[in-house]
């Protein structure tokens, strides 16, 4: 170690690494992860830095080094919650998008337009694609009255969820 610590100034994690292929016990402590190579470097920097050597070493310091150690991998995994914590759906803003569906979808039925590629597009992404499959266009390239029954069933599914969002989502689910 003080090869590595009159050569470079200090020691590294790498340097920790490399001593721990010729020390078994270091290594044990390494593979065990009792401590990392970081974090031992930076006591033995420490300990040099203070005029300590290695025959200064004792359990209790062992214990502090572990203990540091835990705290700082506590620490990150702490921030690592906070930075990868994820709250989910806003229900304000799922309530919105379906009351502008319904909106949407109810003002082009009301005109008749039941071929509008927004009640498609809407219903498919709210029931799933396959809610409208079965239900093309009849050979006179005209939706026919189950087309428009189905469409209507699900506008209404739409209305009562606008109106009542959360009694009124069993509803929905049960529909998909």
């Amino acid at each position: 170690m003080d090869e590595f610590i009159e050569e470079n100034g200090r020691l590294s994690a790498d340097n920790i690494r490399e001593l721990a292929q010729s020390c078994s016990e270091l290594g044990l402590l390494l593979d065990n992860g009792a401590i990392s190579a970081n974090g031992l470097a930076n006591i033995l920097n420490g300990m040099s830095a203070s005029g300590m050597g290695i025959l200064d070493i004792n359990d209790g310091l062992i214990a502090a080094a572990d203990s540091m150690n835990t705290l700082q991998n506590g620490v990150a995994e702490t921030i690592n919650a906070f930075n990868n914590f994820d709250p989910g759906i806003n229900e304000d803003d799922l309530t919105s998008f379906i009351s502008n569906a319904y909106d949407t979808i109810s003002g082009l039925t009301e005109k008749g337009a039941y071929g509008n590629s927004q009640i498609r597009s809407y219903l498919g992404f709210l029931f799933g694609p396959e809610a409208l499959s079965d239900l093309d266009l009849d050979t006179y390239g005209d939706y026919g009255t189950a087309y428009e029954a189905k469409v209507n069933e699900l506008v209404g599914l739409l209305k009562n969820n606008k109106e009542n969002m959360y009694s009124a989502w069993s509803d929905f689910v049960k529909s998909i």
